[in-house]
């Protein structure tokens, strides 16, 4: 999941993001219940953000495993709500966080992701642009960046997300690096990582997985349409179309993984990959 979130970054010529995952742990249900704080809706969770973040944020402070973090992101399978901003339909960009956070006690985010198809990808690098100290866009202190426009850091949620920053974002995270480089920042230092740094993708995870199966449990005999199915032709760009068999489409197009080779809307296809179901250029 690093590196595909690295490649949201791919824009920022300074600074540039390198992501090291330094440790993991996996909480406990009783480590849980000291600062999650949930509310049953049906079959669902859901989760509110800021009081979760709140206890969460008193929790690594007291358990003292993540000392060599310059931040701690708690991933959750909950769906996330958060009060402030309740018309963005409870947080469905799925995170929430401390805005410069970063290297402080501050510095923790909680992220939903349901560990099935990398869907908690964007929410990530927002919440780590955010404790980096980049505002939401369409906020006050970044109200020239509209949320509408579908960059990431975006307080509006668009029907067509774009898998970039804004010039906001951007200028404040340049702005961060000229602040702070001189006085030496935890984040500017080179982590020893518990696992190596590689060049995977979504794309490459799903070579052995499928996907299908993966976007929609509760249909799991669900496969690739074959090759040959009326409906890969119709398929939009970084979309593909999923069966119940041989024969039969199951509604609706879902999105190709992060990393896909793709052609776009010009017929252009030379270094081209999907991200977020855009075809860009890396």
């Amino acid at each position: 999941m690093l590196h595909a979130a690295e490649l949201y970054f791919r824009e920022l010529e300074c600074p540039e993001i390198e992501l090291y995952l330094v440790g993991l742990y996996n909480t406990t249900k009783e480590e849980e219940k000291t600062f999650e704080v949930t509310d049953k809706l049906f079959s669902a969770t859901f989760m509110d953000g800021p009081f979760t973040l709140a206890l969460f944020q008193e929790w690594v402070e007291k358990n003292g495993k993540f000392n060599d973090s310059d931040i701690v992101i708690l991933l959750t399978s909950c769906r996330l709500y958060d009060y402030f901003w309740s018309t963005k339909q409870g947080r469905r960009d799925g995170g929430i966080s401390y805005q410069d956070g970063i290297c402080t006690h501050l510095r923790v985010g909680v992220v939903e992701d349901k560990g099935r198809d990398f869907d908690g990808i964007k929410s990530l690098i927002s919440q780590i642009a955010h404790l980096l100290g980049t505002p939401w866009n369409e906020g006050h202190e970044a109200p020239d960046c509209l949320g509408k426009d579908g960059y990431l850091v975006s307080l509006d949620t668009s029907e067509t997300p774009l898998p970039m920053l804004s010039n906001c974002t951007k200028d404040y995270l340049l702005q961060k690096y000229q602040t702070d480089v001189y006085s030496h920042p935890c984040w500017s230092d080179t982590p020893k990582p518990i696992v190596p740094r590689t060049h995977e993708l979504p794309v490459h995870y799903f070579a052995e997985e499928d996907l299908c199966k993966a976007n929609r449990p509760n249909f799991p005999n669900d496969t690739y349409c074959p090759k040959n199915h009326t409906r890969w032709g119709s398929a939009p760009v970084c979309k593909f179309p999923c069966c119940k068999d041989d024969n039969n489409y199951r509604p609706t197009y879902r999105s190709l993984p992060d990393g896909t080779n793709c052609t776009d809307e010009n017929g252009e296809n030379e270094g081209k990959v999907c991200l977020s179901q855009v075809c860009v250029t890396l």
